[in-house]
């Protein structure tokens, strides 16, 4: 892949990134089971022999779209489906963390022109 950082520094970006933002979350969905996640996904990457380090990236990227929703659910004191309808319909473009996530990962994947 074509891009200014490393795979290595990415790599400790995200987890800063992770750090930062999902280490409050619950163990579904927090940094941990993220980075449970990377390391199976890598594990299972190279029996299948794909590119590690897009199967890495992804992988520690993929509940990313957790986190406003969660923040903003515990915030507003609101239960989760009532308060996933209104940021689909109002604030995000959808309650479902995957496609939030997808969006997200793209957005901080662009201030790294990583593609």
């Amino acid at each position: 892949m074509n891009n200014s950082l490393s795979h290595t520094q990415l790599v400790e970006i995200i987890n800063a990134f992770l750090d930062k933002y999902h280490s409050d979350l619950s163990y579904c969905h927090g940094a941990d089971h993220v980075r449970r996640v990377a390391k199976l996904a890598v594990k299972i990457g190279k029996v299948e022999k794909v590119d590690l380090e897009l199967v890495e990236i992804a992988a520690l990227l993929h509940d990313i779209g957790v986190v406003p929703l969660a923040w903003g659910r515990h915030a507003s004191g609101k239960d989760d489906n009532e308060f996933q309808e209104f940021l689909g319909t109002y604030a995000l473009p959808s309650y479902d963390h995957a496609e939030v996530g997808a969006l997200i990962a793209e957005r901080f994947l662009n201030q790294y022109n990583y593609p």
